[in-house]
């Protein structure tokens, strides 16, 4: 069963990210964040009596190889779908949300202090946080509010227990989503509603925001649209050509049946790899071929006009 493959792989990229986890009486992970090859922290949970779970932060400074506990702020697991979540900024300042409260440090995980977002709509989920020349970013979507929804990009200096709203920079809508970046010292905001009005900026100092051209322009939307059409069909044609198609596990049976079932299965995935694209490319020098026609007879009809 393909849920099979997914808790295959999900339970080995967790253990690939905390390599010390077999040592952390039951530690859960649930979130990572790294700022190099070496030095990095991940939150998870572990069993604290009860039946309950208890937050834990592990961080390292060697790859993973050895892991240090340090101080974690009072988050508890979520009961619905949120993913509490860690962004790590460098080794004095890191950042902790279950989607609707936010936990800061700005000591190395000494001590932690909660940042609310002003005037933010509940029901709403904060999405990104960021740091940029002394201040604090972050993406707050109002949720549930139908066309006055929004998503908003709030900020203050480090340090600071509540966030305030960047003006001219919040989309409306009953469908609304966000993002913010931090290049070389260029914040970068993204603001978006019902997939029609959009809104790019960026700051050079984290103080003034200067509004731009959409990286991706109008005129290339129906670029844009067709590409995302056969993405999907791609990934429909490759669900249903693997539909039936059981991914081997090596519990339970001989390590040569094990391969011999590796081998068959990678050659019936490549296979279905093989059809999808060459229907893919099908399909779009169909289409190429109907665009390069139509062209040529609007062309001739403005010709002759």
């Amino acid at each position: 069963m393909k849920i099979r493959a997914v808790l295959a792989a999900l339970a080995g990229l967790l253990v690939l990210s905390t390599p010390a986890a077999a040592d952390q009486g039951g530690f859960l992970p649930s979130s990572t964040s790294w700022i190099s090859d070496r030095q990095g922290a991940v939150l998870g949970y572990t069993p604290c009596g009860g039946g309950n779970l208890c937050p834990k932060l592990l961080a390292t400074t060697d790859g993973g190889r050895t892991w240090k506990p340090l101080n974690a702020p009072e988050v508890k697991l979520p009961d619905n779908h949120n993913q509490v979540k860690l962004t790590v900024v460098d080794a004095r300042n890191a950042f902790v949300s279950d989607g609707t409260d936010l936990w800061a440090t700005n000591d190395g995980a000494r001590s932690w202090y909660s940042i609310t977002l002003t005037s933010l709509r509940s029901p709403y989920y904060i999405s990104k946080v960021a740091i940029a020349h002394g201040k604090v970013f972050a993406v707050g979507e109002s949720l549930f509010n139908g066309d006055e929804d929004y998503t908003q990009i709030y900020a203050a200096p480090v340090g600071a227990r509540t966030l305030q709203p960047v003006p001219g920079y919040v989309a409306k809508g009953g469908i609304n989503y966000g993002d913010i970046a931090v290049d070389n010292g260029v914040v970068q905001v993204y603001l978006g509603a019902n997939f029609a009005d959009e809104l790019y900026g960026y700051s050079t100092d984290g103080v003034h925001f200067t509004q731009a051209p959409l990286p991706c322009p109008v005129d290339m939307t129906g670029m844009l649209v067709g590409v995302a059409a056969l993405t999907a069909w791609g990934l429909y044609r490759f669900h249903s050509l693997t539909a039936n198609l059981n991914t081997p596990l090596p519990f339970g049976v001989p390590k040569e049946e094990f391969d011999r079932q590796t081998a068959v299965y990678k050659a019936k995935l490549f296979d279905a790899l093989h059809v999808e694209y060459s229907e893919i490319f099908l399909i779009t020098s169909l289409i190429c071929l109907v665009g390069a026609v139509l062209a040529l007879c609007v062309g001739r009809a403005s010709a002759r006009d």
